[in-house]
């Protein structure tokens, strides 16, 4: 047996018994058969037993009774091989002592025995008891804890978890026991992981950044604190690991800056220091740390801590710093006495932690004290387990605090009083720990007890059931959202770890609002995104587009779907410029015509760019159909504009000319009576007369530019009036019927270009049937309100109410070609010498004109239908009655007249004294006020043309009221600017005259205005 060793009666020798004797451990050597051959007086010592007594025990004798059956296992494997053990021994008292048994095989006076050194470890155990408790209560508060918690060893291997580890990280926790560092840090290398370990002193906590892997393979970001401590001579490493993807997504990274560590050194609980190692002197320091000692930051930064430590611990204290400063220890803990400044003792738990390197000059250490003058150090162990408490307490990066539950005699919960709160609270509400703890909520948080998120009940239902709870809730008094664990510690006691969410719920609800305000930006601008994944041809819409294409969400885009969707003409432009996108990266930019699922016709816009990085094309689709309709309204617009100018250069002239033919029409048919050939050849040039008037009435009514004589119209009287004329029109083998509400619609209009307006709306239809078996024309009025597609094609148009007429046939319908063309003027589908293309032309100025619109729908198979919309007015008026069509002769009053042009003088000269007056004639505006100024007693009217050169009619006019208020005055207008007009009608006791007017018109109008 090579490895025993050999004792013989001749080689015990003095010295190794006297060895064995002087041991402090008990030695004994035990024969094969388990009796005691030896025993050293440390062994008689400690079993209380005499050398004889012990020399005649067999060694299950001192065994405790429940042990004794083990024994012999134990002297078979001591026999063996060296072993080691521990176990619990039986004094001759019947007292227990825990032992550590060393045992190995050795040769005694030629025999094979065993030599068992023994010792007494019952401080040890007892020690470990108190660790056991001790790490009982860490364990209830790292299973607690929100955070997930590991102790591994400086292989990284694993030693303990908690629950929010395991779940954190999907795995069970024998899983985890069984795993190291290396198997959930992506990052992990086993070197560098043991330089940053190794760095880290006992005490210490150091935090980092990384990212875990979890069971399932997926990763997340963490932060990682990790502190040191001894056990057993070995280093351990306590890790709190916090998931911060929330956070880093939220972008409210809580990054450990340095002005995290400067508030965590000026907030902290305790007093905390930085000191010159070699001198004494404070270099920096706390408020704590001041508050304690009672001087002033700038008093304790003259001060050594040798001045202000009491004599009777300052030997102690300089020992521990000897040593600390010889390298000999890292940190020291001792509880001593300070001096105040107004002369008092105060006790403090010392810690003095080395902030040098090994090697490095021994300058600073870090002192951190504690006020224990209220209650001393409690037990060594006990001490121990509340400082690895107050490292996870005050460490934690969640709020946490601890209550007691307030009820009233029903015991229903009324209330919650803070018992102890961490530093992480006091971040994390804003309110400061000396003014929370000991006191009701109701006191600290003013409103808690109304507040909908009801803290107290659900805490109250938290302790009564003994079932924790997780949950998110807003606090109206704080204007904070929290995430809370809610847990109860004992009867009547519970604890909560909260985090803020403040900055993440305002961060969701301002993406909320971003996405609520770009779906209805989208809608209102009618504007949605796509995006084309080039790999693997996929589009991804936004709901506009669905809405813009009239299809389902369910609708699954590719390209061939999408472009059907285009008509044929533009199907290929638009392949073409989607392909020279994708493929050259050609900025894409184009305008097409679609029908939708729904089968309406639209025009969109889409823009588009290519990212080659991502290999994607992303872009917009427009739907601009009503800025189509809008740009054609505009051109309409503009021809109109052209028009007008037109017509407005001749009409003035060509009116002055008409008058003058129309009122010598007049004066040769008062010569020809009697001559019954030449009175008809006169009546067919005032019909022709009539009929170029009418023309350049609608060329300006079309351009907008005619006068208008605006009253208030029964509009469904009128139309039935009006459709008495109209129906003279429509041939017997078509239908016309009309449909007009009982009730009226009253509207601003001018009676003789809404009875042109029907009547060429109706002729219009009626050209449509030609040709045309059971051909029907159907008129209809009502009213309606207006939606915002109207006001959209519209803006122009101001109100709700309108009152629509419509004009509906079963004719040929418009060609979607020539559509936009029908209120052209002098355009038209008739044959040379059938239609003069005023007639749609008319109607669309005059409704203009009304502040309508005119609206068509057509279908080559249906038909057409007109719908004009009129304002609706609120106000009726009476009716006026139409005086009699006769010529009104004067009485000799005398009428002063001015025009520039001297046919038309001449002729009113004629016609006026025909009609028995008297008449002055001027040829401009200046010659018309200095005649009178010379006659004005005598002049019973004045008659002025508005433009005239030099001084036109209006301002001729108002030099006049300035002699007389009371003149009244006939304004006449071949055509004048919409100014002119104003003007003109802005005069009390006047009226407006369209030239040509006729002779019975202009008679009636002298008599009236002289009868006022």
């Amino acid at each position: 047996m090579t490895d025993s060793a050999v004792l013989n009666e001749g080689d015990f020798s003095f010295d190794l018994n006297e060895f064995f004797q002087n041991s402090p451990d008990m030695i004994l050597i035990i024969g094969l058969e388990g009796y005691i051959l030896y025993a050293n007086a440390a062994a008689e010592r400690c079993y209380g037993y005499h050398l004889a007594e012990l020399t005649s025990m067999h060694v299950r004798d001192l065994a405790a009774p429940d042990l004794r059956s083990h024994v012999s296992e134990k002297l078979r494997d001591a026999i063996a091989i060296p072993t080691f053990f521990e176990w619990r021994h039986r004094r001759k008292d019947g007292s227990e002592l825990p032992v550590e048994i060393f045992a190995q095989p050795i040769f005694f006076r030629g025999e094979k025995a065993r030599l068992a050194s023994i010792r007494d470890i019952s401080e040890r155990s007892q020690a470990h008891a108190a660790l056991r408790k001790s790490e009982a209560r860490f364990r209830a508060y790292m299973e607690q804890a929100a955070e997930a918690v590991f102790a591994h060893d400086f292989q990284g291997r694993f030693l303990d978890v908690n629950r929010e580890a395991c779940e954190s990280l999907g795995y069970s926790h024998d899983e985890l026991l069984s795993m190291s560092v290396m198997d959930i840090d992506e990052n992990f290398d086993l070197a560098r992981a043991r330089t940053f370990w190794g760095g880290i002193d006992p005490g210490q906590t150091v935090t980092v950044q990384g990212k875990h892997r979890r069971k399932d393979g997926s990763s997340f970001p963490v932060e990682i604190k990790v502190g040191c401590f001894d056990f057993d001579g070995e280093r351990r490493y306590l890790v709190f690991v916090r998931d911060i993807s929330e956070r880093e997504l939220a972008h409210a990274a809580l990054t450990e800056s340095e002005n995290i560590f400067r508030s965590i050194f000026e907030q902290a609980a305790v007093g905390v220091a930085q000191v010159h190692s070699r001198s004494g002197r404070f270099v920096r320091i706390n408020q704590k740390y001041c508050d304690i000692v009672g001087y002033s930051r700038a008093e304790m930064e003259k001060l050594d801590f040798q001045t202000i430590t009491h004599p009777d611990d300052l030997t102690e204290d300089m020992e521990n710093m000897a040593r600390l400063i010889a390298g000999e220890v890292r940190q020291f803990h001792m509880q001593k006495r300070y001096y105040r400044k107004d002369g008092r003792l105060t006790w403090v738990n010392l810690s003095v932690s080395a902030l040098w390197k090994e090697g490095d000059a021994a300058d600073f250490h870090l002192a951190i004290v504690e006020d224990i003058t209220a209650s001393k150090q409690l037990q060594t162990v006990l001490q121990l387990s509340e400082e690895k408490y107050r490292t996870l307490f005050e460490n934690m990066l969640n709020g946490f605090a601890y209550h007691e539950l307030v009820t009233d005699s029903s015991g229903k919960p009324v209330n919650f009083r803070f018992l102890e709160v961490n530093q992480a609270f006091e971040r994390l509400t804003g309110l400061k720990r000396e003014a929370v703890e000991g006191r009701l909520a109701t006191e600290v948080i003013p409103g808690i007890a109304d507040d909908p998120a009801d803290w107290i009940g659900r805490y109250g239902r938290v302790v009564l059931s003994g079932e924790g709870e997780r949950f998110e809730s807003y606090s109206e008094p704080l204007g904070r959202w929290y995430t809370v664990f809610c847990f109860r510690t004992s009867p009547g006691h519970f604890a909560t770890t909260f985090d803020d969410l403040t900055e993440r719920k305002q961060s969701e609800l301002r993406l909320q609002e971003s996405r609520q305000l770009l779906a209805e930006t989208e809608q209102v601008g009618h504007l949605g995104g796509w995006s084309f994944d080039i790999d693997s041809a996929a589009w991804v819409w936004t709901d506009e587009v669905y809405r813009i294409y009239d299809v389902g969400p369910d609708f699954v885009p590719t390209p061939d779907r999408v472009f059907s969707f285009c008509t044929a003409a533009s199907r290929q432009q638009a392949k073409e410029a989607f392909q020279a996108l994708v493929k050259q990266g050609t900025p894409l930019d184009i305008e097409l015509e679609l029908v939708t699922a729904a089968g309406k016709h639209r025009y969109v816009r889409s823009i588009g760019r290519l990212d080659r990085e991502h290999h994607r094309a992303y872009g917009f689709i427009q739907d601009i159909t009503e800025l189509k309709e809008l740009e054609s309204q505009f051109r309409q617009a503009q021809k109109m504009e052209a028009i007008g100018t037109l017509v407005g250069g001749i009409a003035h002239d060509f009116n002055n000319m008409l008058a003058a033919i129309m009122g010598n029409l007049y004066l040769a048919r008062g010569h020809a009576r009697g001559n019954q050939t030449l009175t008809g050849e006169l009546g067919v040039i005032q019909m022709m007369c009539e009929r170029a008037a009418d023309m350049i009435r609608q060329l300006l009514t079309f351009a907008r530019r005619d006068s208008i004589a605006m009253q208030k119209i029964a509009l469904s009287s009128f139309l039935k009036e009006a459709m008495k004329l109209t129906a003279a029109s429509v041939p017997e083998d078509m239908t016309l019927s009309f449909n007009f509400p009982r009730h009226e619609l009253w509207v601003d209009a001018d009676i003789t270009q809404l009875q042109q307006v029907l009547m060429n709306l109706v002729n219009n239809a009626r050209d449509a049937l030609k040709d045309r078996q059971g051909g029907e024309i159907h008129c209809s009025l009502k009213s309606c309100r207006v939606d915002a597609a109207f006001r959209s094609r519209h803006p122009q148009c101001e109100g709700d109410r309108f009152a629509r007429l419509s004009v509906q046939d079963n004719g040929c319908g418009i060609p979607t070609s020539i559509r936009e063309n029908i209120f052209d003027p002098f355009f038209t589908t008739k044959e040379v010498g059938k239609g003069t293309g005023l007639g749609l032309a008319m109607v669309y100025g005059a409704i203009q004109g009304h502040h309508g619109v005119v609206e068509v729908e057509s279908d080559p198979h249906r038909g057409t239908r007109f719908d004009v919309y009129l304002p609706l007015s609120d106000q009726q008026s009476e009716e006026q009655g139409e005086g009699a069509d006769a010529v009104v002769s004067g009485q000799g009053e005398l009428i002063l007249v001015a025009d520039d042009s001297q046919p038309l003088l001449d002729m009113y000269k004629q016609l006026l004294e025909s009609l028995g007056y008297r008449v002055l004639l001027a040829r401009h505006g200046d010659e018309a006020v200095a005649l009178y100024r010379q006659y004005r007693d005598d002049i019973a009217l004045v008659m002025l043309d508005l433009v005239m050169p030099l001084t036109g009619g209006v301002e001729a006019a108002r030099r006049i009221r300035q002699m007389s208020l009371n003149t009244p005055i006939i304004f006449a207008t071949g055509y004048d600017s919409e100014e002119g007009l104003r003007q003109s009608t802005s005069f009390d006791h006047s009226q407006l005259l369209a030239k040509p007017v006729s002779v019975e018109l202009l008679s009636r109008a002298i008599q009236s205005m002289l009868n006022r």
